[in-house]
């Protein structure tokens, strides 16, 4: 059993990485405009957590709470788009990396790419239900954005192995 201050710590330091990319989403990768698109990271980041702390309902719960925020704070988006999306796709790619994959950074990359094709599949539904119908469309985002990501995801990997590595000291 992990003792209350460790669980408040560990998801302090988790929830303070999460504020690390947002701030690097919003100051630097806002700006740039590639293929049509911007790098998003946090679908990769949603599904990485699980990769490292499971996917329920850790994973679960740290990618509602991301969803939440984005939610709040992107403009123009869906109404809660990313509070469905995100501990969709942290809930399969934690199970499928757990089963199948460990946490290195191969299962790290194959989550981040879940992340994406499970927001855009439920971006193709919801503009299928309104009328829309541009799952092309919507997929073909999805993966640009994920492309363009591609860079920067070793380096979310990176930070998020340390901080469960150290989050992580007297686990079994």
């Amino acid at each position: 059993m992990v003792a209350r201050s460790e669980l408040i710590l560990r998801w302090s330091v988790y929830g303070a990485a999460g504020l690390l990319v947002c701030l690097v989403q919003g100051l630097i990768l806002q700006r740039l405009d590639l293929w049509g698109v911007m790098p998003f990271l946090y679908p990769a980041l949603a599904a990485m957590v699980a990769v490292w702390e499971g996917a329920v309902p850790c994973g679960a719960v740290y990618a509602l709470c991301l969803g939440a925020a984005c939610d709040l704070a992107l403009p123009g988006g869906i109404p809660c788009f990313y509070t469905i999306a995100f501990p969709l796709a942290a809930m399969l790619a934690g199970l499928l990396t757990r089963g199948w994959l460990s946490s290195n950074l191969l299962s790290a990359l194959v989550a981040s790419a879940l992340g994406y094709l499970v927001t855009g599949l439920l971006h193709a539904g919801v503009l299928a239900v309104t009328g829309h119908g541009a799952f092309v469309t919507a997929m073909a985002v999805a993966g640009k954005e994920f492309l363009i990501a591609l860079p920067a995801l070793p380096f979310l990997y990176l930070l998020l192995r340390f901080l469960h590595g150290r989050t992580h000291l007297y686990d079994d």
